[in-house]
């Protein structure tokens, strides 16, 4: 915890601070310098609720604002919508974020993941950098950019794979979409995924 905190203070006072006190000025001339500001914080506005995270003391100050970054007007593309609607089976999203390119990945994993998915009777939506992928089973689709939110509300979708970044947790449990994680890659996705795990 320490250490923790001494790289967490360390990185705000010399890293984010600074970017953000450009930002501020930029958008903002007549505020003073956060670190002005942060002293005399009445409010935070934390995003999370307690679907996905525990219960825990928190100051009056503090309210949870979980949802509101989820799009409320969703619009599916027409041919994906479609292809969602005609899935007997129903359809598996796969997207593990923008940390990882999955062209990335090592032939050995990706091998694995596709027979999985060749081996299902659902189809899959996958997020996929590339405009080719050597041996994509049947029943993959592949996508360069996913409407998440919109994927997540339609009725078809089973199950989405993640890397346990906290929106997309957040966007499946308000859609009632059971998650599967692999490939955290960064640090609170490993953190996400354990209490994904805990809490069933």
């Amino acid at each position: 915890n320490s250490i923790f905190c001494l790289g967490y203070s360390i990185g705000l006072s010399m890293y984010y601070v600074p970017r953000m006190n450009g930002i501020v000025r930029e958008h903002f001339p007549h505020l003073p310098p956060l670190q002005e500001m942060l002293p005399q914080i009445s409010v935070t506005l934390l995003n999370t609720n307690l679907a996905v995270h525990p219960s825990q003391p928190r100051f009056p100050g503090i309210i949870l604002v979980a949802g509101l970054t989820i799009p409320q007007k969703l619009k599916l593309p027409k041919e994906l919508e479609q292809w969602m609607d005609k899935s007997e089976n129903g359809v598996i999203l796969f997207n593990v974020g923008s940390n990882i390119n999955m062209t990335s990945l090592a032939p050995e994993v990706l091998e694995v993941i596709l027979g999985v998915f060749d081996s299902l009777p659902q189809r899959v939506l996958m997020k996929w950098e590339g405009d080719e992928l050597v041996g994509k089973p049947a029943n993959v689709r592949l996508i360069k950019w996913i409407p998440q939110a919109a994927v997540l509300a339609h009725p078809k979708c089973r199950m989405m794979i993640t890397h346990g970044g906290l929106h997309s947790w957040m966007e499946a449990v308000h859609y009632s979409v059971p998650l599967l994680g692999i490939l955290p890659s960064f640090l609170d996705q490993f953190h996400n995924l354990a209490e994904m795990q805990e809490r069933g």
